[in-house]
């Protein structure tokens, strides 16, 4: 058997074992919030520089509409991890946010930590809509 065959073996078999935060993720979009937010701290208390737990407390935080406080995790997460500015889950609330007048730490969030990270999901919110069936411009696409 050549390496690359134990490579592709070695990396299905860790495709295969659970998530780290596979518990929390399914709390999290069952929207079992409390439970999934008292799990969270109790993990962070032992792991305070855990990105993934950080990244999982700003959806939480989100999910409750608490604004500032998501932005303030997402923000902490970043910095430990400056890729998690790409994660999807983030971006979407970061710009959904945009929507209306950002609070300063929405600000503070696309400012200090997103920055470029965050350009393609901010062009694809002002991205006008396809035509309609007919071949005509629908309304939005003609604003």
């Amino acid at each position: 058997m050549g390496l690359g065959a134990i490579a592709a073996g070695v990396a299905f078999a860790i495709s295969l074992l659970p998530s780290k935060y596979g518990d929390l993720d399914r709390m999290i979009a069952a929207g079992q919030l409390a439970p999934a937010e008292a799990q969270i701290a109790e993990r962070l208390r032992a792991s305070p520089e855990d990105s993934g737990l950080l990244l999982r407390q700003g959806h939480v935080l989100a999910a409750r509409d608490d604004v500032s406080g998501a932005a303030a995790a997402y923000e902490h997460a970043i910095a430990v991890s400056p890729s998690l500015a790409s994660n999807a889950d983030l971006l979407r609330n970061a710009v959904q946010w945009l929507s209306g007048p950002p609070p300063d730490a929405v600000q503070s969030l696309w400012r200090e930590s997103i920055g470029k990270e965050g350009l393609p999901a901010l062009r694809m919110r002002r991205r006008p809509k396809a035509a309609s069936c007919d071949g005509t411009p629908s309304a939005s696409a003609s604003r």
